[in-house]
């Protein structure tokens, strides 16, 4: 990178004491001192030579190089990145004052090229642009607010003229296809269908879409005329699998998408001159691979998608002149979007509980760009060079982004009594069932805030029957647990027979070598006004018991189909109310209930000795807790509460009790033939002859 695009300020003298410290030490020798004085002189032209380099940057007699136009610079501090900052900052950040490129100077680019993308936002998902800071002559745009209301905005698309984005809402009560003009600021409906309509992809003219729809009890894809919107849609799949997130190739003529018409999620592309579902063509065919949302280059000759093995999710792209074998992993992440010319692909890398985004080069495998955190999930990503928000922003975006949406609850103390040392109180939690329906009283709030708004999202009470809520420390948990957010009042464990009742389904997250588990909640109403279909694989805890002995070893398995109807994601809904999930333990392959799938903690930004404080004293930790009564077989119960099986190996020992008493059998008869020396008595000489004579 040249001067111009990092600017380097002019060189100022530093003290030879000081740069003493800072270098090797030598020996004060004649050739020490040679060799210093040559590294000194090093040093001081190499500064010289970077000052003259910024003097004529500033003079504009070295132009920036187009290719660092889209050059993200590691320096990303600048860009807000606290949760209270995504729509407070959007005026500060434009004004010319604290700016200077924002000025009116000739020359100054005052045009952005954002990535759009959806972000969880309070209570729902909504669009948001941003773009990082370039260099020093470019302040970028932090996340700014495009929609606003109490619905869902999600997956966004941007059109190929960069002037709309096409994105799934459901601000009318079900799923639709909606247009939002970047220019005019204005909202239009495309599609009014009952079903759910989602993940958008444009033609390269501009005239059409293509998107995913869930038609008899399926997902199949749908084109829609975006120039006459009443015309009814044409269907580009009728199979009994699963055809969902279409891609739209740059030529116009093939289309890429995901299906699990071979028994798993595969991509393939369709050919638009003969539309034929005999004639689809299978890009992926990895054991154990679940690839998703393709995206084609902005030429059309290579094809990025997102692909998901044994929890992680990693970026892959392939050149489609090549064979598939020749593709490869160049990062982290999931939802890839292309940029400048094909240079460049942004994609978001999922955490735990968190998201990232961040930027690489498709022919350099590896993160281009320090992680960014987001405040929340994403829900799509979309970028486009030829997408444009002119600064600074029209009023109309600057309405929407200033509506910061209402928290979702608000924390009010139970207890007026002082408990002694300020710890906290426990509160009993209306109309729950739980062994001890009780949480602390700081996030109890959350708790009835967060119960009530499922309920009406889903349609019944998933939170009225808790496997478990506060625990005392008298009641022991299994094996590694010790630790466990239980025991503060800050965590609860839903009720997981739900599963086997089949109302709710458990995928797997792996994070490292943590393993994670996302919860999905079957809607009450099947009719498309709550939840969303969902594309991944479930995990089947009940497989271990059916005689599978991989199964049993892996702790589980996949199941063979994704569930159909509309799931709700509780995992994510339970984040925005302060309750995160808990990682498994790492006993999970072996033990059921060490895999904590329904366990969700308010931690509060606290660990858990903190969280213990709050509601014991000091002394707690002064004596390990639960501690077991002293017992003679403090041995063989250990090892029953660990496995069954040592308790069987006990059994055959008293068994060997009655040997010791078999072999003194045959000693007792010899004893009466001792007596011989003894024959002078009369009774002797009976009882010897008597016993010898059988």
């Amino acid at each position: 990178m040249d001067s111009s695009s990092s600017p380097i300020p002019d060189p100022e003298p530093i003290p030879r004491s000081r740069r003493r410290r800072n270098q090797l030490t030598l020996r004060l020798t004649v050739p020490g001192l040679i060799l210093l004085l040559l590294l000194d002189g090093i040093a001081c032209a190499g500064l010289a030579w970077l000052g003259f380099q910024y003097r004529v940057g500033q003079q504009g007699l070295i132009p920036p190089q187009p290719s660092e136009t889209y050059t993200v610079t590691p320096t990303l501090s600048a860009i807000p990145t606290d949760t209270s900052t995504v729509t407070s900052t959007i005026t500060p950040t434009h004004e010319p004052s604290k700016t200077p490129t924002m000025t009116s100077e000739p020359g100054k680019n005052q045009v952005v090229h954002p990535v759009i993308l959806s972000i969880e936002d309070g209570a729902n998902y909504h669009i948001f642009a941003y773009q990082p800071v370039q260099n020093e002559l470019d302040a970028g745009l932090p996340l700014t607010r495009l929609t606003s209301g109490p619905w869902d905005d999600i997956n966004p698309s941007i059109s190929p003229d960069g002037k709309r984005v096409a994105f799934a809402s459901n601000r009318s009560g079900y799923w639709d296809i909606y247009l939002f003009d970047l220019e005019s600021v204005t909202v239009t409906r495309l599609t009014d269908t009952l079903a759910y309509d989602d993940a958008p992809s444009w033609s390269p003219d501009g005239q059409w879409l293509a998107y995913q729809t869930y038609l008899d009890n399926n997902l199949e894809i749908v084109i829609h005329s975006v120039v006459d919107t009443a015309s009814p849609a044409i269907r580009l799949t009728k199979n009994a699998a699963a055809d969902y997130q279409p891609a739209w190739s740059p030529q116009g003529r093939e289309m890429a998408f995901v299906s699990n018409r071979s028994g798993k999620p595969e991509i393939y592309t369709a050919d638009l001159n003969q539309v034929d579902e005999k004639l689809f063509k299978q890009i992926t065919a990895a054991s154990g691979v679940q690839p998703s949302h393709p995206a084609w280059s902005p030429d059309g000759s290579r094809m990025a998608w997102a692909e998901e093995q044994d929890g992680l999710r990693r970026i892959r792209i392939w050149d489609i002149t090549q064979p598939i074998e020749t593709s490869i992993l160049v990062g982290n992440g999931n939802w890839p979007a292309w940029g400048a010319g094909g240079q460049i692909v942004y994609t978001i890398v999922p955490g735990p509980n968190a998201a990232y985004l961040s930027m690489f080069k498709p022919n350099q495998p590896g993160v281009f760009t320090p992680l960014l955190p987001l405040p929340a999930n994403v829900q799509g990503l979309s970028w486009s060079d030829q997408a444009v928000l002119s600064l600074p922003l029209s009023a109309p975006i600057l309405q929407s982004a200033q509506q910061t949406p209402q928290p979702l609850f608000k924390v009010a103390i139970t207890t007026t009594t002082p408990i002694p040392g300020g710890r906290q109180t426990l509160v009993k939690l209306e109309d729950v069932q739980a062994p001890f329906p009780m949480l602390q009283d700081q996030v109890v709030d959350s708790f009835r805030a967060l119960r009530r708004d499922l309920a009406q999202r889903i349609g019944w009470d998933y939170l009225a029957s808790l496997e478990n809520a506060y625990v005392p420390l008298t009641s022991p948990l299994p094996p590694g647990a010790g630790d466990s957010w239980l025991y503060t009042g800050r965590a609860f464990g839903s009720n997981s027979q739900l599963v086997n009742a089949g109302w709710m389904k458990v995928v797997r997250e792996d994070f490292g070598s943590e393993v994670y588990w996302r919860i999905y909640l079957l809607a009450r109403y099947q009719d498309g006004s709550a939840g969303i279909p969902v594309f991944v694989y479930p995990w089947n805890f009940l497989s271990r018991y059916e005689n599978d002995t991989s199964a049993y070893e892996a702790g589980g398995k996949l199941e063979t189909e994704t569930p159909a109807g509309y799931w709700f994601d509780f995992t994510a809904f339970a984040e925005r109310y302060g309750w995160r999930r808990e990682p498994a333990l790492t006993n999970w392959l072996t033990d059921y209930s060490a895999a904590r799938f329904n366990e969700f903690a308010n931690t509060g930004d606290l660990d858990w000795r903190q969280a213990m404080l709050e509601i014991y004293p000091p002394e707690v930790f002064l004596t390990p807790s639960p501690v077991l009564p002293p017992t003679a077989t403090l041995t063989p119960t250990y090892r029953w509460y660990q496995s069954p099986t040592p308790t069987a190996t006990m059994t055959p020992r008293p068994t060997l009790t009655p040997l010791p008493s078999a072999t003194t059998v045959p000693p007792t008869s010899t004893p009466t033939s001792t007596p011989t020396p003894t024959r002078p008595a009369a009774t002797s000489t009976s009882t010897a002859t008597s016993t010898t004579t059988p």
